[in-house]
């Protein structure tokens, strides 16, 4: 059974509805202006796990090359080295948040042995607040970030942009090969 509905009726019912529209569309604009402070303050987090996790492989790194007199881990499977940390404390430490793909989502870019050895030491490193020693896979890093979070071997953390870790990189290759060339000569 259909009930009439008199003229009061219907405008109470067209308000109500007009209100409640109202109401989703200041919802929908608070929301629309709100979103990139919400994003924003999602990557800064995302960002700041990412170098807190960097700041604790560098600690296992550095931990592992002092149980073993100075020496770093070799350059493949550095990850499976780290001394002290628990397995299942490894994965998470390894994985920055923001690379895409399995872990370890750091790139170890240890320096080259000295001749007649088999891993480079620590002490070795000149300059350890200029050496990269980890960062993000870049390759797999998304575009979105432009920064790179590094870890250089004296232990601190940086956020550098991909061109001048990609320039440092060269420059810590080119002073290797050129120690490396120079060690050989005068043998």
């Amino acid at each position: 059974m259909n009930p009439v509905l008199d003229e009061p009726d219907l405008q109470r019912i067209r308000r109500t509805r007009i209100i409640a529209l109202a109401s989703v569309a200041v919802t929908a604009a608070v929301l629309v202006a709100v979103s990139p402070l919400i994003r924003s303050a999602w990557q800064e987090s995302r960002r700041q796990i990412a170098i807190e996790r960097m700041r604790d492989t560098l600690q296992a790194l550095r931990y592992t090359a002092t149980e073993r007199g100075g020496a770093l881990p070799p350059a493949t499977g550095w990850d499976r080295e780290l001394g002290y940390l628990e397995k299942s404390e490894s994965p998470r430490m390894l994985d920055s948040g923001r690379v895409e793909g399995p872990t370890p989502d750091w790139v170890y870019a240890p320096p080259i042995p000295a001749p007649g050895q088999t891993h480079a030491a620590l002490s070795e490193i000149e300059q350890p607040s200029m050496y990269v020693l980890l960062y993000e896979d870049t390759s797999r890093l998304p575009s979105q970030y432009t920064s790179v979070i590094v870890g250089m071997a004296d232990g601190s953390v940086q956020m550098i942009d991909r061109e001048e870790l990609t320039s440092r990189l060269a420059e810590q290759t080119a002073k290797q090969e050129e120690a490396k060339a120079g060690d050989s000569g005068a043998g």
